[in-house]
């Protein structure tokens, strides 16, 4: 389990550390934190999909994740920054 979680925790950090460049804000990191684990809590309790569940968030963190490292503007947020 290990194993098949790492990607999907390492693109979780991508998506953190790329909401903190842009908003430079604990709290709009924090919301997004509480919204992910909410959503990810009301659909395995409503739905109740079983495993499902955590395959659909570990594709949703790993295309989000994707998404921020091929298309993300990190040399522009890195200069603003300094």
């Amino acid at each position: 389990m290990l194993a098949v979680s790492l990607i999907p925790s390492m693109m979780n950090a991508i998506v953190f550390a790329y909401i903190w460049t842009v908003t430079q804000s604990l709290a709009v990191v924090t919301v997004y934190h509480a919204a992910f684990d909410e959503i990810r809590d009301a659909i395995a309790t409503s739905i109740g999909f079983g495993p499902l569940v955590e395959i659909w968030q570990m594709l949703t963190l790993i295309i989000l994740g994707g998404l921020l490292l091929w298309k993300g503007n990190w040399k522009q947020l890195a200069a603003r920054k300094t």
